[in-house]
């Protein structure tokens, strides 16, 4: 999830320094950003660990469990939509935020 989250800013970081041609609007992607969507998307991951059933053997499996308490829909939604995307105005640019999170940051 970290990894597609500072993928996912990368990305757009990378988009807008083309100014015109990467984004129809300018837009202004911050460090504090990527810091602000990971810290949220911690705090999701381990409310669900905390929630997961406890696999038996050692805890095999728990992860596959945690990752299924997970709403995803709304951590892309809050992580990236707000969090790293959350001042992206034209439509265009934001559907192409929208692909960016949901191949990225998905189960």
């Amino acid at each position: 999830i970290v990894f597609a989250l500072c993928l996912t800013h990368a990305a757009l970081r990378e988009r807008a320094c083309y100014g015109a041609l990467g984004f129809c609007a300018p837009y202004h992607f911050q460090q504090q950003d990527v810091q602000c969507a990971i810290a949220y998307a911690l705090t999701v991951v381990n409310q669900a660990a905390s929630s997961a059933p406890v696999a038996a053997a050692g805890g095999v499996g728990s992860a596959a469990a945690a990752a299924a308490q997970i709403d995803w829909p709304s951590l892309r939604a809050v992580s990236v939509g707000t969090h790293l995307a959350g001042g992206v105005s034209d439509p265009r640019d934001a559907g192409i935020v929208d692909v960016y999170a949901n191949l990225w940051l998905a189960p």
